[in-house]
């Protein structure tokens, strides 16, 4: 993700979710994943979130919950413009970045910045730095053996046509392997819907499916 800002709204599950942490249960700390416990960031489907401040999980700037409870760490260095980094043990996490409105059935704010979670990703704006998204949050979950649906509703996104600017689901393990449907700019006035996997930390044109 990479804008200066945008809104979003989970009306029946979330932002974004990480899968395959179950051996993360027994462990004593989930760094490098959250703050929390580890056995209180995987929860069972479906699990779902109104943003109304009282559901748990990491705070936003004005120590609200956001229920959601787990950011993915960036691995490589946070870019200059995205300083300081709040929690070095959990660097994905920027709780100076979120708010919570309570308020017209909850919405979560959540600013955004240069970093981007791809690694073919070089752009001169950047430095060339790749694997550097802050606030990629979510919730551990075991995979089911079923199909299972994912659905956010994205309120008001501003996409100007720069900096690779998205917006939607993601779920992976980490920022070198995921699958993620967003909202993406093409102009100024064009925005288009993107379906992009990365494997092993490669993605090119035959991984991903864009609307015209």
């Amino acid at each position: 993700m990479h804008p200066t800002f945008s809104m979003l709204r989970t009306l029946t599950l979330w932002l974004l979710l990480f899968c395959g942490l179950s051996s993360l249960v027994q462990a004593q700390s989930c760094n490098p994943f959250s703050l929390l416990p580890c056995e209180q960031v995987v929860k069972p489907l479906p699990y779902q979130l109104t943003f109304n401040g009282t559901e748990g999980g990491l705070k936003d700037k004005n120590n609200l919950s956001t229920g959601l409870l787990m950011a993915l760490p960036h691995t490589r260095t946070r870019l200059d413009a995205d300083l300081p980094v709040t929690y070095p043990a959990v660097n994905g996490y920027e709780p100076s970045r979120l708010v919570i409105n309570t308020q017209n059935n909850g919405t979560l704010t959540l600013t955004t910045h240069k970093g981007i979670a791809y690694l073919n990703y070089t752009d001169a704006s950047t430095g060339g730095r790749t694997n550097t998204q802050v606030n990629t949050l979510g919730t551990g979950f075991k995979v089911p053996a079923a199909p299972f649906t994912l659905e956010t509703t994205l309120l008001n996104p501003v996409l100007k046509g720069k900096y690779a600017q998205q917006a939607g689901l993601w779920i992976g393990s980490d920022d070198n392997n995921f699958l993620k449907l967003v909202l993406t700019d093409k102009s100024d006035l064009v925005n288009t819907i993107q379906l992009r996997k990365e494997v092993a930390g490669k993605s090119g044109t035959a991984d991903a499916v864009t609307s015209a």
